[in-house]
């Protein structure tokens, strides 16, 4: 009779900071600003983005991480992930490229980049809806639904 293996693996709330990092562009922001050095075994970027999806999903962030990659991440992305390569020592190293990258225009990009991904939606379906009372001539719920989500980007 054969034998079947299994494997668990924890998936939490990892694919949703993942659908949040990939939409910031947070990975190719790292690789636009953090040198790559020439013999290095892992991008940076792709280990400061593990970073980051630890920091927002890990009960004790940046503590473990090594063990952390391995809980979550081997074999549940698209390309394997030898979490061997997320040793202190990376980690640090990395950390210190990032502090000499240039972080202003790094955190302007972002921050643009939210706001393009986040808040322009809002303004569009804001602005969808608007036109639907205009288009009804209820100037007075126009402006009411105006007043009402002004609060609430």
């Amino acid at each position: 009779m054969d034998q079947i293996n299994v494997i668990t693996k924890k998936v939490d709330v990892l694919p949703m900071v993942k659908y949040y990092i990939d939409q910031l562009d947070l990975y190719s922001l790292f690789a636009k600003y953090v040198e790559r050095p020439k013999r290095c075994p892992v991008n940076p970027a792709q280990i400061l983005s593990i970073m980051v999806a630890n920091i927002v999903c890990a009960s004790h962030p940046l503590y473990k991480i090594q063990q952390w990659v391995n809980d979550y991440t081997d074999g549940l992305s698209e390309h394997p992930i030898n979490s061997a390569d997320y040793n202190d020592d990376q980690l640090a190293k990395n950390l210190d490229r990032l502090f000499e990258a240039d972080r202003h225009s790094f955190m302007t990009e972002l921050s643009s980049n939210a706001i393009g991904t986040y808040l322009l939606g809002k303004f569009k379906l804001i602005s969808e809806k608007i036109q639907i009372f205009q288009k009804k001539g209820d100037i007075c719920f126009c402006i009411w639904y105006l007043m009402l989500n002004h609060f609430k980007l």
